[in-house]
């Protein structure tokens, strides 16, 4: 007698970039392509879930050891290096996806319409991975970019230690100060230093923390049963090696039984 749609997801709410569905980002994206007279249909390919295979794993890794405490560590971050890659890839696309960028900082959903398009792009259930092709230039595109910008690190004499799909975290070990060169920046096709002097370690590649300005910060993928018991804003350096700072608090749904703990 009628239809129901059910939905068991984070709360989205809390963060801006989840605020915007696949769906809504891409049409954001359409309209504004079309405001330049660009039909994003033309780029549509029909071989999707073959191109998607060409698309390359994000980078993330960690290069030290595990709890070696890291001083004088900054992080070098690309802007918004998966459409700044996809725009130097088809030039005619930055007059549409420019202002997009630049009012992300006034219209904080404009993140999530820059990177949850990516995603839609290739996504077989949304679309047939009809534009996984520009997927294909955004991402493997921006893992070019960290690639060169390690190699450039390395060669000016510091040392990365790790990447976090569009950024490194690097440490200056010869008393230099922050890294620099030519393509340092806030634009499209730039990147920037967005941390500075830091005091950091990892537990994995995933999992890190870190001290800036007397002022502690705990990463972790996901939410943890530590995350139930403080608030992460509340953690302390240390925190992250708990006991119940290591489970991922996961979730999946089983025919016949609904949603379940995923172990």
């Amino acid at each position: 007698e009628g239809m129901y749609r059910f939905q068991f997801r984070a709360d989205f709410r809390k963060d801006d970039k989840f605020a915007v569905s696949g769906r809504k980002a891409f049409l954001s994206i359409k309209k504004a392509l079309e405001r330049e007279g660009i039909n994003i249909d033309d780029y549509a390919i029909t071989n999707g879930e073959e191109v998607k295979k060409e698309i390359e794993p994000y980078m993330i890794s960690y290069s030290g050891t595990i709890g070696k405490v890291w001083e004088h560590a900054y992080h070098a971050d690309a802007n918004s290096s998966f459409w700044s890659q996809l725009c130097k890839a088809h030039p005619e696309f930055t007059p549409a996806i420019e202002p997009i960028y630049k009012e992300r900082k006034v219209k904080p959903t404009n993140k999530g319409v820059l990177t949850n398009s990516i995603g839609f792009f290739q996504s077989i259930d949304s679309c047939g991975a009809r534009w996984a092709n520009l997927s294909k230039d955004a991402i493997n595109g921006n893992n070019d970019f960290v690639r060169d910008l390690k190699k450039k690190l390395w060669a000016a004499g510091y040392l990365p230690i790790a990447i976090n799909t569009d950024g490194i975290w690097y440490v200056d070990n010869r008393g230099k100060g922050p890294y620099h060169d030519d393509n340092e920046g806030t634009g499209l096709g730039q990147w920037k230093n967005d941390h500075h002097d830091c005091t950091i370690r990892f537990k994995s590649k995933g999992a890190y923390e870190f001290i800036e300005n007397g002022e502690y910060h705990p990463v972790i993928r996901g939410r943890t049963k530590y995350d139930r018991v403080k608030p992460r804003e509340e953690w302390q350096w240390g925190d992250i090696f708990r006991d119940d700072a290591n489970e991922i608090i996961k979730y999946q749904f089983k025919e016949g039984r609904g949603i379940i703990k995923y172990e």
